[in-house]
């Protein structure tokens, strides 16, 4: 029983030490890195021509990048969302109220900005979505609210 217990000693009390030396070492070596695609920007889509190929695609290609990002903001939330559901079964309602709240406005506003652009949507199409969806809401009101009483 004595080899049981030395090597209960050597694996499990060197657990702590072993995971402070591989994972926190690696950590503070990276902890200042910062990963980010720094590009100059050139004028707004408003002041340039639309029909400039060199501006439209490089708008295209910067576009993408926050898109991307958007996107994964996105699935983090659904992961959360459907993790939580998992996690507690039947009380999901109750206890993951907030989770769900929070991923339904951010697919809200996922889809107010690039709902239905599809694949090959482009910069032009995203503007021209923007600019029709804030005549809309001038119009209409808020997207989602009803539309507002007509004033004689």
């Amino acid at each position: 029983m004595n080899w049981v217990r030395s090597i209960y000693n050597i694996v499990f009390r060197n657990i702590p030490k072993m995971e402070k030396a591989l994972f926190c070492s690696s950590q503070q070596n990276t902890k200042h890195l910062q990963y980010r695609i720094q590009v100059k920007k050139i004028t707004g889509i408003v002041s340039a021509r639309l029909n400039q190929v060199i501006y439209l695609t490089s708008e295209a290609h910067l576009s993408r990048i926050p898109k991307n990002v958007d996107n994964e903001i996105l699935n983090i939330l659904r992961q959360r969302q459907e993790d939580c559901v998992m996690w507690h079964g039947h009380d999901y309602k109750t206890k993951c109220a907030d989770i769900i709240e929070d991923y339904n406005t951010g697919a809200t506003n996922w889809f107010a900005k690039y709902g239905d652009l599809g694949v090959y949507g482009n910069v032009k199409d995203a503007y021209m979505k923007q600019k029709h969806r804030m005549i809309w809401e001038r119009r209409h009101g808020a997207i989602g609210a009803g539309m507002k009483a007509q004033v004689n």
